[in-house]
């Protein structure tokens, strides 16, 4: 085998006969590495995307939400917290309120989303590393306050150091009673604003944090919840989650992140494994130019091929030297663009060399994973291989069927 490799090595190095050879060898090398590096960096890239997208989720999203499958509340006594925060890996445990309502502050009006929560939410959330202006948070002097998103907050024009406008919010009562005066039909209960912050535009646009009895008395819903947020540890949410439908039973529903923003997550998939798809077709089409060389350069040393035969050499150990030939373009060329697009995905992430104005980060984000490089790696062998094989076994193979031929 290793006079295998040496013969298919100098092949390749060795100067041709022919200076085209040498060219398109090169072409398929750098063909290749074009190719794969394109793989390294837009896979990369996408890491980055889905990142960033769980990033900005992370902050409000639980890793765990535990909902009522017979109706929106829930009693608050009707679930063991105690048990839950006992579980191995769980952080934090939070009940909530969210709830659609309409809220004013001074003259300008919007619908949105009150979100009740407890104390524990602002440092479990971990929501005050997203406060755009003022403070995290949801009491003041004894008083209850509230944190706007920044797009809700916006719309309202909320101005935080404002201490003679509050925040007024408007509750639908869902009674079957009849309601003659128009102030009767909502709840009414108003907050003052002391933080906003910004984590993402579906996010910011539609919610206020407020506490939970707070939203409770808005919503005349005292001791009810709507849901059950959950902190874990990494690792810990599948252990966890099946510890919980243990013992929770049918009546309850128990959603990771992902299947809160399911249709999020799923299209940064498939657009990642599309583009996968995509890019690899192109190395298909840059594999054909080593189906080229391999060819020429079979056709160059024809007269070797029927020497190789008298000195002993079959045409199976013929045919492993131009594998071997189009084997080592192929891996040079997987090698430079592989190494091309590492150092290319590490000095976008150290340096910001592609800056994003105005975005919600100023670089684009660029995340290296060891299974990319992986399947990146073996596809590229299994192609090249495969780019090798054939054009060998065919040639060898009538060449030997011709010598044989004319020998006899």
């Amino acid at each position: 085998m290793n006079i295998v490799f040496f013969i298919a090595k100098r092949y390749l190095f060795s100067k041709k006969s022919s200076n085209a050879v040498n060219i398109i060898s090169w072409i398929s090398v750098f063909s290749i590495a074009i190719a794969t590096f394109a793989l390294v960096t837009v896979l990369s890239a996408f890491n980055g995307l889905q990142g960033l997208v769980e990033s900005l989720y992370e902050e409000f999203e639980p890793d765990l939400k535990i909902t009522s499958l017979k109706g929106k509340w829930i009693d608050q006594e009707s679930v063991d917290i105690t048990k839950i925060i006992g579980l191995k890996g769980v952080e934090a445990v939070n009940q909530v309120v969210e709830e659609l309502t309409l809220v004013r502050y001074g003259k300008q009006q919007s619908p949105c989303t009150i979100k009740g929560v407890t104390r524990e939410f602002i440092s479990a959330s971990g929501i005050e590393a997203k406060i755009y202006n003022g403070t995290a948070g949801l009491e003041m002097n004894y008083q209850s306050t509230a944190i706007v998103g920044y797009g809700l907050a916006s719309v309202l024009s909320v101005y935080i150091n404002n201490n003679y406008e509050n925040l007024k919010f408007y509750a639908p009562r869902l009674s079957g009673n009849q309601i003659l005066a128009p102030s009767d039909a909502f709840y009414t209960k108003s907050i003052t604003p002391t933080g906003i912050f910004m984590i993402n535009p579906d996010i910011d646009n539609k919610f206020v944090i407020v506490p939970l009895e707070f939203a409770q008395d808005l919503l005349n819903k005292k001791g009810k919840i709507t849901a059950i947020e959950i902190k874990v540890e990494d690792g810990f949410e599948i252990p966890v989650k099946s510890e919980l439908l243990k013992w929770l039973g049918t009546e309850y529903k128990i959603e990771s992140r992902f299947e809160l923003n399911q249709l999020i997550y799923q299209t940064n998939q498939s657009e990642k494994v599309v583009t996968f798809f995509i890019l690899l077709f192109i190395l298909v089409i840059a594999t054909f130019n080593v189906v080229s060389t391999v060819t020429m350069i079979l056709l160059e040393k024809e007269k070797h091929i029927k020497t190789m035969r008298i000195m002993g050499f079959n045409h199976g150990a013929i045919r492993r030297i131009f594998i071997a030939e189009g084997m080592f373009i192929n891996i040079i060329g997987i090698s430079i663009g592989m190494l091309s697009g590492l150092i290319l995905c590490l000095l976008q992430i150290n340096y910001g060399l592609v800056r994003l104005e105005g975005g919600i980060v100023d670089f684009y984000p660029v995340k290296l994973l060891l299974k990319d490089f992986i399947i990146i790696f073996f596809t590229s062998i299994l192609i090249g291989f495969l780019a090798s094989y054939f054009p060998s076994r065919i040639f060898v193979k009538a060449k030997s069927y011709a010598t044989n031929s004319a020998v006899e």
